[in-house]
């Protein structure tokens, strides 16, 4: 099963209840889950705490983001360290880099491609 990390971006240590599991993360460090189980532990909301002039204090804030440790695809590639930057606008597929997008796009949507002149050149280069 992949796993996924979760960083503590905040100041302060996060602590929250998570189904039976007290999950403790001190400042700018880090614990690894299960994909699933990190997924839905960065969905969940907490009612944040407010200090005395209204704002939220810094230890309610879930300044959590995640990164994978393990590869993802069948291919034994990586995903990206965030997720959707680089996604196949035709299918949803999402690519490590550029180059992998790219080789993506050329060998399954050039019929698709609206911007004409870059689907020639795709097209010249591909019959090489």
């Amino acid at each position: 099963m992949p796993q996924i990390r979760i960083w503590n971006d905040n100041t302060v240590p996060y602590k929250e209840l998570f189904g039976d599991d007290q999950i403790n993360i001190l400042p700018g460090k880090f614990i690894d889950m299960e994909a699933d189980d990190g997924i839905r532990f960065l969905g969940t909301y907490n009612q944040p705490k407010f200090d005395g002039m209204g704002n939220p204090t810094t230890e309610s804030l879930k300044m959590l983001r995640k990164e994978i440790i393990e590869p993802l695809f069948d291919d034994g590639t990586m995903m990206p360290k965030h997720d959707g930057d680089l996604k196949c606008t035709v299918c949803g597929k999402v690519c490590v880099d550029q180059e992998h997008l790219d080789g993506h796009i050329n060998a399954n949507h050039l019929d698709a491609m609206a911007d004409k002149n870059e689907q020639a050149k795709r097209l010249k280069g591909k019959r090489r």
